[in-house]
């Protein structure tokens, strides 16, 4: 494996997903602390969303 420090990691997340289980406390505050990077995509319209640095 290849190792790449310069690329940025972003975590995809159906959206009625993030509106469901990532709206709760725990996972809503896990994504905070870590800085996390996210994408949110439609299933069914096969298209991103929100792109969230």
């Amino acid at each position: 494996m290849a190792e790449d420090p310069d690329r940025i990691l972003y975590l995809a997340i159906p959206h009625l997903v993030y509106n469901s289980f990532f709206q709760l406390e725990f996972p809503a505050l896990m994504l905070q602390e870590n800085s996390v990077k996210i994408i949110f995509y439609d299933i069914e319209l096969e298209r991103v969303i929100i792109w969230k640095e």
